[in-house]
């Protein structure tokens, strides 16, 4: 009897013990996480500076060019990378900030075995058949353009390069922007990798419109796509278009499209298949139109006056040779003056 009470004190004092100790370091724990400790103004700063990085400068090659540079990718990030997207870099030796553009990669590079020894060639080629072996940890390795030094929000030239170890970091929707001036009424699309970020022109800048507008691009890169939005959008804001249409590719932009998957994509932007309000097609005397409606045009060039044409010693109207285009269409975006169809037509060269 006095056994079983020795040992069911020990118990009770033992189960005491326990909890009184647990409760000891709960308390330890608690005073240690409300303690405060001084924070490093300098490692503060530099946490800060890395927040939000998705890769780091690299050591360059010796085949390494001044506008280009190599940078590392943590695994973690390398679902950030895409060719095409804008960064922003931030040197850590003399804090000049720099903005570039990824243009190679994301190329794949194993952390610790070699990327031709035999353990990893193994690994690798033993991924089928239901063989499922570990694979190393690996990184990520991108091809930057610097794009120019960030100076009080312009972007100049830049004579020097990010030190090793910088870091780069994705430029945001409010950055982009910004940079690259996206603002106005005339809407063109989004931006290649930037869903988010609309391509807007100003509507009222006449350094862009419309003097100075190229569309330039190789065979079925959408050059034509890229001139009827332009029009469209043009038309919207009060300018009138007068195209010259060789090819007959924008004689029916009064008639919505109907083509696959169009709607769909024109929610993106809010908008819905439909033409212009306002066009008249005009084609050359003798020419053949698709358009049931197009009226025919040419120049009288011998009811013009002798003063506007250039003549020979012999008197004889001189008439440059001209390419003369199968279609000429005007769009009107507000009441322009008619072009006056009530001339005879000839079959005359048109100035191109």
């Amino acid at each position: 009897m006095a056994e079983e009470n020795f040992q069911a004190s020990t118990n009770e004092s033992g189960s005491a013990f326990s909890q009184n100790g647990k409760q000891h370091i709960e308390d330890d724990i608690a005073a240690l996480r409300a303690e405060k400790t001084p924070v490093d103004p300098v490692q503060a700063q530099r946490q800060k500076l890395f927040q939000g990085a998705i890769a780091f400068v690299h050591f360059d090659a010796p085949s390494a060019k001044s506008n280009m540079m190599e940078a590392l990718v943590h695994q973690d990030d390398l679902h950030q990378i895409d060719r095409g997207r804008y960064v922003h870099i931030h040197c850590l030796k003399d804090h000049k900030e720099y903005t570039g553009r990824i243009v190679e990669g994301p190329f794949f590079d194993p952390d610790v075995l070699k990327r031709d020894s035999t353990p990893l060639q193994f690994i690798i080629m033993n991924q089928g058949g239901g063989k499922m072996p570990f694979i190393p940890e690996y990184h990520g390795r991108v091809v930057i353009e610097i794009l120019g030094e960030e100076r009080s929000g312009t972007l100049l030239g830049a004579v020097r390069r990010p030190h090793p170890g910088s870091p780069i970091k994705p430029y945001d929707q409010s950055m982009m922007q910004s940079m690259l001036h996206l603002d106005g009424k005339i809407c063109l699309g989004y931006l290649d990798n930037y869903e988010e970020i609309f391509v807007r022109i100003r509507e009222n800048d006449k350094g862009i419109i419309p003097r100075n507008w190229l569309t330039v691009g190789t065979i079925g890169s959408g050059k034509s796509n890229t001139n009827q939005v332009f029009i469209e959008e043009t038309l919207a804001t009060g300018f009138a278009q007068v195209v010259l249409d060789p090819e007959g590719e924008y004689i029916f932009m009064d008639q919505p499209t109907d083509g696959q998957g169009v709607a769909e994509e024109l929610a993106h932007f809010g908008r819905k298949p439909q033409g212009v309000k306002s066009i008249t097609v005009y084609r050359p005397p003798l020419s053949t139109s698709k358009r049931a409606d197009a009226v025919d045009f040419s120049v009288p060039f011998d009811a013009l006056s002798p003063e506007l044409m250039p003549f020979e010693r012999t008197r004889r109207p001189c008439y440059p040779q001209t390419r003369r285009p199968r279609y000429f269409t005007r769009f009107s975006g507000h009441n322009a003056s008619e072009i006056n169809n009530d001339v005879e037509g000839r079959d005359t060269p048109l100035h191109a």
